[in-house]
């Protein structure tokens, strides 16, 4: 079935302009409640994004869903099969430009969903290492407007290398915890912290702002 987001989006902004027609009626705005009862895995949504396709997908803290504007497909991990979700806790959203969507998980790192392969693709250093994207501690994922994807973790700020596929370290970034990116007008990446001060970063020179 093909996804109802365009449509349903479509019926909101009638209702509105409908009302907005009769300016002696306020707009009414229904909302439909989505839960265990219409096949949601687990009650607790964390992140909510929406893909090129107009799929929405909702991050639990048992599996991540996908729904089409009339029900829900739910993927979970399962250790028979290599390319599943590696976490069911799902923690932070990011569907991309390239029509990628960008996982991040409580204990099992980034994972990246291919609809046009169907399978996940996991991304976590090796247990013991020191360097790399770390296993637990994803807090959020976002993709700026050049189309570089950006995690902030527990250890710091991470950048993808499409090119070598890859995660990297930005090591201009103190490696605190990050739970908040925001781009602005210039390009400039905007990180909130756990401490007392937000850092900035120009991606085009490596420099931080505290």
């Amino acid at each position: 079935m093909k996804p109802t987001g365009w449509l349903l989006l479509g019926i909101l902004w009638l209702g509105l302009s409908l009302s907005g027609q009769a300016a002696t009626q306020p707009a009414v705005l229904r909302f439909e409640r989505l839960s265990l009862e219409q096949g949601l895995s687990q009650s607790s949504a964390q992140a909510i994004a929406q893909d090129q396709q107009g799929f929405l997908w909702i991050g639990t803290e048992d599996g991540l869903n996908r729904f089409d504007g009339y029900g829900f497909a739910v993927f979970r991990h399962d250790p028979k099969v290599p390319h599943s979700l590696s976490d069911n806790y799902v923690w932070t959203l990011c569907a991309d430009h390239t029509g990628l969507l960008w996982i991040g998980t409580r204990e099992g790192g980034v994972c990246v969903y291919d609809p046009h392969r169907e399978q996940f693709t996991t991304y976590k250093a090796e247990p013991g290492a020191t360097h790399g994207l770390p296993a637990t501690g994803i807090n959020i994922i976002r993709e700026s407007q050049a189309g570089t994807i950006w995690v902030g973790t527990k250890n710091g700020l991470f950048q993808f290398d499409r090119e070598h596929n890859r995660f990297r370290l930005m090591e201009t970034v103190p490696a605190v915890f990050i739970g908040a990116i925001c781009e602005d007008r210039d390009g400039k990446l905007w990180l909130g912290t756990n401490q007392p001060f937000l850092f900035a970063l120009d991606p085009q020179t490596g420099q931080t702002f505290r």
